[in-house]
């Protein structure tokens, strides 16, 4: 199992082994299989997947979309029952794109478990909101495979209930997620974006991008 960050420390940062019993009670769940866990924490960059050792999380993390999206649909029916589908499909792009799941990411503090590369942690990863979104995508996926899919909508309801409540506000209040670490640049258009509500934020996911509404105002977030 991946052993915490340790900041100070010169070594490898893809060593493994360590007690993860701290993040297991953050979690929620108690692993029968810890490697399942470790495997979920483990970075394509790190040296035991580099050299074949041993599988990256990125499996993992195919899996846990899915759980997400399927656990995340049901409880915005449940929890919505007189809205319509349209606005149901809104909440939940919302609830399960990258920057919700870097958000819980970053309460549980998966950054300091994640094993990766000396130079990807030197470059910034335990702090990359895409990295952070994948590592939790697997996350779910480990739990959804140790304990079913009651154990993982227990930790998805757990983590996510402010967001589920947040919303229509919470475009608003993952903005600043969506921005860090992407190039944000207004379009030539000066008008108010059609349909906007002047005062609100919106986002629409794209093909390219996020269009982004601010007070009326088109913007575009990519890379």
């Amino acid at each position: 199992m991946p052993k915490i960050h340790d900041a100070n420390s010169d070594q490898d940062n893809s060593a493994e082994t360590g007690d993860l019993k701290s993040l297991e009670q953050r979690l929620g769940h108690r692993f029968a299989d810890a490697g399942r866990l470790a495997e979920a924490l483990r970075h394509p960059s790190d040296t035991e997947v580099q050299n074949g050792a041993l599988p990256s999380n990125q499996r993992l993390e195919f899996l846990g979309d899915r759980v997400l999206g399927l656990i995340v649909s049901e409880w915005l029916l449940e929890r919505y029952p007189d809205e319509a589908e349209g606005e149901i499909a809104r909440r939940h792009t919302d609830l399960v794109r990258r920057e919700a799941l870097a958000r819980a990411a970053r309460h549980l503090g998966l950054g300091n478990f994640i094993a990766m590369s000396k130079g990807e942690d030197d470059a910034g990863g335990r702090r990359n909101p895409s990295l952070l979104a994948d590592a939790c995508e697997a996350v779910i996926a480990a739990i959804y495979l140790d304990g079913g899919l009651g154990a993982a909508a227990a930790f998805i309801r757990g983590q996510w209930a402010e967001m589920i409540e947040a919303a229509p506000e919470l475009r608003e209040r993952l903005l600043p997620d969506l921005i860090a670490g992407r190039k944000i640049g207004c379009t030539a258009a000066t008008e108010p974006a059609a349909g906007s509500d002047p005062r609100g934020v919106q986002t629409r996911l794209t093909r390219d991008g996020d269009e982004v509404v601010i007070n009326g105002r088109k913007h575009f977030v990519t890379g």
